[in-house]
């Protein structure tokens, strides 16, 4: 239905608002997000409930620049194989490599580019959606990640030369110099890492070519797989459009995505799956989400999914979950 993030990702935001005597579980729930599959290695969040719940821990953390710290959180298990590739490479250049062509893994919508200028080589990311856009506490997450992990591969010692930052300066700027090294630029057009172009091409003491190699190769199988699922996720985006209308079947989606019907059935084939298989799943899916929203009546969700009766909302609805919606939304 959407862009994705790697649920296990989310285990950095977790263990942070834990770290500030805040339930991780309650906030992730009230965000739209199954705090269980962060522990499920090939488990993906919708990006929007990600974002949200980033959104919902910047309003609950006191800290306002609590984002710098959330890197210490890291562990390498968090981002699939990724985190292992990394600090098994040859160099931080190498390292940081795989973090440019791999990081789709762990987040659709965030592109990390590296290019060297002058004496350094520069990290930078773009990001695909703006209607998403980044809030402070997460720019700083990006890079205190990328920074810890650097730390652990190189030297617990190792700043960056430089740093950039779209976000303004918060009132706590006097942490992002103790935790960068360095004083950053707030308010400026690209958000990068400036690194010593020497420093980064050293080699790392951890190096092991066989296992970067092993890990690679789990990467890639794993970025096949996701690129197999765009056409999947493009039908149930298609499916969430058009669900309110209460005018929906193949022949419709098919239109919508121009194609015909015996072609959107075949694709479909090939990937295992069918309209229906992806209908109920897009329906079970936003239920789960508009349900934890109270401004919502139980009619209206109803017609949101594209139900011509709530009487037949609550019964798929019990058959996805085993209650019914007035039961889940009184617990």
């Amino acid at each position: 239905m959407s862009n994705t993030v790697l649920a296990s990702a989310s285990r950095i935001l977790w263990r942070t608002i834990r770290s500030h005597g805040i339930d991780p579980d309650r906030l992730f729930r009230d965000a739209g997000l199954d705090p269980a599959r962060i522990n499920e290695p090939a488990a993906r969040f919708p990006v929007e409930s990600a974002r949200k719940a980033w959104a919902l821990a910047a309003a609950a953390i006191d800290t306002p620049c609590f984002g710098i710290r959330a890197g210490e959180q890291w562990l390498s298990t968090d981002l699939h194989a990724l985190g292992y590739a990394f600090l098994s490479s040859t160099t931080l250049m190498t390292a940081i490599n795989r973090v440019v062509r791999y990081n789709e893994i762990v987040d659709e919508v965030i592109t990390f580019d590296a290019a060297i200028e002058g004496d350094y080589l520069v990290v930078s990311y773009r990001n695909a959606r703006n209607d998403l856009p980044d809030i402070a506490p997460l720019e700083d997450a990006r890079w205190s990640t990328l920074l810890s992990m650097c730390r652990l591969a190189k030297a617990r010692e190792f700043c960056p030369t430089a740093v950039e930052l779209m976000h303004g300066e918060l009132s706590c700027g006097a942490a992002y110099k103790d935790f960068f090294g360095c004083v950053p630029e707030f308010n400026q057009p690209r958000s990068a890492l400036y690194f010593d172009l020497a420093t980064a091409n050293e080699t790392l003491p951890a190096v092991n070519r066989e296992l970067a190699e092993i890990n690679e190769h789990a990467l890639v199988n794993y970025l096949e797989q996701l690129h197999q699922d765009d056409f999947a996720r493009k039908v149930e985006k298609a499916i969430a459009e058009l669900l309110p209308s209460g005018d929906i079947s193949d022949d419709k989606i098919a239109d919508a995505l121009f194609m015909s019907t015996r072609t959107l059935q075949r694709r479909l084939s090939d990937e295992g799956l069918t309209y229906k298989q992806l209908l109920e799943s897009v329906r079970h899916t936003l239920a789960e989400q508009y349900i934890r929203d109270e401004r919502l009546s139980l009619n209206e969700i109803s017609y949101l999914l594209g139900f011509s009766e709530q009487s037949s909302f609550s019964r798929a609805f019990k058959r996805w979950t085993g209650k019914s919606p007035s039961e889940t939304r009184k617990e």
